[in-house]
């Protein structure tokens, strides 16, 4: 088993030195910005509950994904073309995942200061809860159960 380990760990470092890439720096990088990256996406998903802008989190969050893949194409030499296809077959897959994680959170639920009841302090408007139904024009009709007004309202 330690002959295997060596040999996989030797042949791994040897694509450091045939593409002119420190394997180490790349894993450095890479396992760095995981915790951005899922930073990035709770801030995209916060902004797109609260209706705010996602351009600034979603730029972070494309970053923070691309962040190690830069490294490699910025320093390394004679990469292969299907290098550039993974990375960016890599790419496309993360970046369509996490769109969707991010649309299906968003839907999940509002932002908590939309959610809260505002009330107005203003003596001429009334202060109504939300749980509260309106006064009906017609007397006739029978009474409203406090539950049921809930989800009416």
């Amino acid at each position: 088993m330690v002959d295997f380990w060596m040999l996989v760990s030797d042949w791994f470092m040897g694509l450091g030195h045939t593409y002119g890439v420190d394997p180490i720096i790349f894993g450095s990088i890479y396992v760095a910005t995981i915790p951005f990256f899922w930073g990035s996406v709770a801030w995209i998903v916060r902004n797109a509950r609260c209706g705010r802008s996602i351009t600034l989190p979603a730029s972070s969050t494309c970053f923070f994904m691309v962040a190690a893949y830069i490294y490699p194409f910025w320093v390394g030499e004679n990469l292969p073309m299907w290098t550039y296809l993974v990375v960016g077959g890599c790419i496309a897959y993360c970046g369509i995942t996490t769109l969707r994680k991010v649309r299906l959170a968003a839907r999940a639920s509002k932002c908590a200061s939309a959610l809260t009841t505002s009330s107005t302090t203003d003596d001429s408007t009334p202060h109504r809860s939300s749980l509260q139904v309106a006064p009906s024009k017609a007397s006739s009709r029978r009474p409203v159960s406090a539950r049921r007004a809930a989800h009416t309202a």
